[in-house]
């Protein structure tokens, strides 16, 4: 720890007068020197330990229905109130964000503050060109700025992640400052909207029906390129994003076993966790990127599905790039040359955030079913 703060600084020593894209990371570097935002929150790690064991030991069942019958038995007669029930279970759901009210399921069940409260959105770990930003991570309004430019992964990764939990799109709400000579009042919105977003707070956005169509709209994505390349700086000036250049030594058969693992269980929960990774010929050539799917090969090799911001997605493009668990126990990267893989981590901030945004759902979620009162629970 102690010599990677000295790298840090000396980092900071070095570019702090580069008109660079490292140059751009300084501010950020400072902030989270001083702040600590540099270090993985071992607080939040445990609770997400937590949180993930206790979902382990106590499986959600698979109730999706049965929208209380039992109310409506004394008016209806049982054979009636039968008929009804059945009528609704195709209506509605008892599970989180279900359709059922809370006269017809627990509020603990329409929004639980668990891992079932990301069940947000049936694309949570899409792939798709509609749930993705507009622009990759080669840009050339990022890479024509920088005679250095080495790309903004790690932001365009993180606020693609946030956008898919946390935004709801209302594309037939109109927006309140369409004309044009709104055009500072729909800024100061869309910077507000990208501000709750970086916070890990919910946001409603009127007038776009996707992520895509959002970050597509000219103002929107000058705003959205800024926040990228924002989100990128602070997470590359991280002690995780200082030690994954020192090293590419392989971590080992066990450790990558258990990293899958732990990746699956988050795929199975809602979630499409970012990972650092770095090639094993140089360390120094590290990339980040979201997971949107694992598997299995005929040949009974491991795999994670990588949504790598370094490409275009296409619409419904399943499983696009492939990490492997190889059989001498390393992992390469199919789009790679060479594919060895050196280090690969998840993301030193991907604990926290979720939990955060599970808190702040959940806070949505009670709002929307009109479950404020505790005493719904």
């Amino acid at each position: 720890m102690k010599k990677n703060l000295i790298i840090y600084n000396i980092f900071i020593i070095l570019f702090a007068g580069c008109d660079s894209q490292v140059g751009t990371a300084v501010s950020a570097a400072i902030s989270n020197l001083f702040t600590g935002d540099m270090f993985s929150n071992s607080t939040s790690d445990k609770a997400y330990e937590e949180l993930k064991a206790n979902t382990m030991s106590n499986q959600p069942s698979n109730f999706s229905g049965n929208c209380g019958n039992e109310s409506l038995s004394p008016i209806l007669g049982s054979a009636e109130a039968n008929n009804v029930s059945r009528i609704k279970d195709k209506l509605c759901t008892c599970h989180a964000w279900g359709t059922c009210d809370k006269l017809s399921c627990s509020c603990e069940k329409l929004c639980p503050e668990n891992f079932e409260i990301l069940n947000k959105s049936k694309n949570i770990t899409s792939d798709s060109a509609e749930d993705s930003l507009s622009f990759n991570n080669g840009d050339r309004d990022f890479y024509t700025k920088y005679k250095d430019y080495q790309g903004f992964c790690w932001g365009h990764a993180v606020v693609t992640q946030r956008f898919n939990r946390l935004a709801t799109f209302y594309p037939e709400k109109s927006n309140k400052y369409s004309n044009p000579e709104d055009y500072l009042q729909r800024r100061r919105e869309y910077k507000d909207i990208i501000k709750h977003i970086n916070n890990n707070e919910t946001v409603e956005i009127p007038g776009f029906k996707n992520l895509l169509e959002f970050s597509n709209d000219p103002e929107v994505k000058e705003l959205l390129e800024e926040s990228v390349k924002e989100n990128w700086a602070q997470n590359a000036m991280s002690s995780q994003g200082l030690s994954i250049v020192a090293s590419a030594k392989p971590q080992g058969a066990k450790y990558y076993n258990e990293l899958f693992d732990d990746i699956e269980f988050r795929l199975k929960h809602y979630q499409s966790p970012a990972i650092v990774f770095n090639r094993r010929d140089s360390s120094a050539y590290a990339h980040t990127v979201l997971v949107s799917g694992s598997g299995v090969t005929s040949e009974g090799l491991r795999y994670l599905c990588i949504r790598d911001n370094n490409y275009n997605v296409q619409n419904d493009f399943k499983c696009p790039h492939k990490m492997y668990l190889k059989s001498d126990g390393t992992v390469s990267y199919e789009p790679w040359y060479p594919s060895d893989v050196g280090q690969v981590q998840l993301s030193y901030t991907e604990n926290s955030n979720t939990l955060e945004q599970i808190k702040n759902l959940h806070t949505k979620c009670k709002g929307d079913k009109n479950c404020d009162n505790k005493s719904n629970f």
